[in-house]
């Protein structure tokens, strides 16, 4: 949905504008609504509405790249341009975690379900991981990655495996090893901005 162009009310400071890009977007389990991330916040829609409201609080001055909800517990994520919140999916009050070390552009987030607890971001220090459902995070990968390059898709493969994906702004990159060394995938065919990738199965 990068680019996606919403319509909506001008008559309400709280609704998405009419030209505002999309940048992210997620349905919320247990039918609790939809949440999109825009450059100036992220905004949610309750089942059966047909506006949007944007959430209060520090997320509403972030440019929100991802959006990511944990299969195994109540609990969302979002990469942002300063850093990865993560909020309640009760309260949708979104937080930075406390003792929270690094800030970086986090453009692309997955939670794999074969990994309860585990978060992957692709972010501008390169591959970042959490085994805690994001209060603690590592920089796991730098190797084999283009200096500076935009991390915009991450990829897992659904079998609970190490073999993963990036589609980045200088092309597609795979590692086989849970992100820690990466190669150009397809010999390096494949040189272009890849802003989607996905498996099909294992």
């Amino acid at each position: 949905v990068h680019g996606y162009e919403a319509s909506g009310s001008r008559g309400s400071h709280a609704q998405i504008e009419p030209g505002m890009r999309i940048l992210s977007f997620i349905i919320l389990p247990g039918s609790r609504g939809t949440l999109v991330g825009t450059p100036q916040g992220i905004y949610h829609q309750g089942p059966g509405a047909r506006g949007w409201v944007k959430l209060e609080g520090s997320i509403g001055r972030r440019t929100v790249y991802s959006l990511a909800a944990d299969p195994a517990s109540p609990v969302l994520y979002a990469g942002t341009d300063q850093g990865i919140y993560r909020a309640p999916l009760d309260t949708l009050k979104f937080r930075m975690p406390p003792g929270y070390r690094f800030s970086p552009k986090a453009w692309s987030l997955v939670a794999p379900e074969a990994q309860p607890g585990a978060v992957y971001a692709g972010t501008s220090l390169g591959l970042l991981r959490s085994e805690d459902r994001g209060t603690t995070w590592k920089v796991i990968s730098v190797h084999g990655l283009p200096e500076r390059v935009t991390i915009e898709t991450l990829a897992l493969s659904p079998d609970g495996g190490k073999q993963m994906f990036a589609g980045t702004s200088a092309g597609l990159f795979e590692s086989s090893d849970g992100g820690f060394y990466w190669r150009r995938a397809d010999g390096g065919r494949l040189g272009m901005s890849i802003s989607s990738v996905a498996f099909l199965d294992a």
